[in-house]
């Protein structure tokens, strides 16, 4: 039996910051895009199950048509698949699940714990969605069953009493556990597992995105990347010594196509004010932004050699004012340099 594990698609979710109107409009299409990628795979490998651990849309954001292109992608999967609603896309009088008519090969878990038998298959399929954004519930003992695999789809945050926090001892009841919340991939224990996010949603969110395959007969866990875009923060180390070319050149060959890049920009430059300004204008990238934390390497003493008052005001500093001292000159060369 192949069980395919998904979670935290937040379908029409818009990006928090600045990003230009058409790169956002992007965004939220590549997800819909890596679904559907995803919805493809699914068949191609003949997977059984699909498990969705929550947050499928943003629900301020998704409309009715929404839900029918979702649920058209649902359709074409051969699996059958079961969905346990996070805390985006909860479950309660207002939901658009009231609103349409499910496909055969679709389950959709409600706020009460409990679970579908798949005889054919020989898997017990638990969850429960949430009701409201914050949902913290004691859940029941499961009624495990020794002749099924027992699996659990759930969004869960192991270490936050507003998402549903399960403990250990209650994860290891099961054969296999899908946990959805975390965009991040990661090993809770052995076969209790976030596959994170199938494309990044903000700079948080690092490191390569996709689906989980466990395979029962084989014991085998794969991941398979689905990303088309990559959200990256990196650092440039300035040298004082650099022209503005020379650190275009750079930090040009730092960026790939496609990507969404937060750059950094570290050490000291004579020239520090017009960095950004020159790397804003000439940097060729899909999506970029500067954080500038150059220093000044001016010396102070040579850019106010012929003014004694400065002189005089920056010697009255003792030996137990450094830190003072420091911040008058940087705010001195600030002045200089028109910022």
């Amino acid at each position: 039996m192949k069980i395919v594990h998904i979670s935290d698609l937040h379908l029409k979710k818009f990006y928090n910051g600045d990003l230009p109107i058409e790169i956002t409009k992007e965004l939220i299409e590549d997800v819909w895009k890596s679904f559907y990628e995803v919805s493809k795979y699914i068949n191609k490998i003949s997977a059984d199950i699909v498990l969705i651990a929550g947050d499928v849309y943003e629900r301020e954001f998704f409309n009715m048509s929404d839900m029918n292109r979702f649920l058209e992608i649902i359709k074409s999967i051969d699996a059958k698949v079961f969905i346990s609603c996070g805390n985006h896309d909860y479950l309660d009088d207002d939901s658009l699940w009231n609103r349409v008519e499910l496909p055969k090969n679709l389950y959709v878990f409600t706020n009460e714990f409990s679970y579908v038998d798949l005889e054919d298959l020989g898997a017990r399929i638990f969850g429960i969605s949430y009701d409201s954004f914050k949902f913290n519930k004691i859940l029941e003992e499961p009624q495990l069953s020794h002749e099924h695999k027992n699996i659990l789809v759930i969004h869960s945050d192991l270490k936050d009493d507003r998402y549903l926090p399960l403990s250990k001892d209650f994860l290891n009841k099961f054969s296999y556990v899908a946990l959805g919340h975390i965009h991040k991939r990661q090993k809770v224990m052995d076969r209790v597992f976030y596959s994170g996010s199938i494309e990044p949603h903000s700079f948080k969110d690092t490191g390569d995105r996709g689906i989980i395959i466990y395979d029962t007969d084989k014991d085998e866990i794969e991941f398979k990347d689905f990303s088309s875009k990559d959200f990256v923060t990196l650092e440039y180390e300035i040298s004082k010594d650099d022209s503005l070319q020379e650190i275009l050149r750079e930090v040009q060959k730092l960026l790939d196509d496609g990507n969404l890049y937060r750059i950094k920009l570290k050490g000291k430059h004579k020239n520090h004010s017009q960095i950004s300004e020159f790397l804003n204008s000439n940097l060729d990238a899909y999506y970029f932004e500067i954080i500038d934390e150059v220093k000044n390497d001016l010396d102070i003493y040579e850019v106010f050699r012929d003014d004694y008052l400065v002189k005089n005001f920056l010697e009255s500093f003792d030996d137990t004012e450094s830190l003072a001292k420091n911040l008058a000159i940087e705010y001195l060369l600030e002045q200089y340099n028109g910022i």
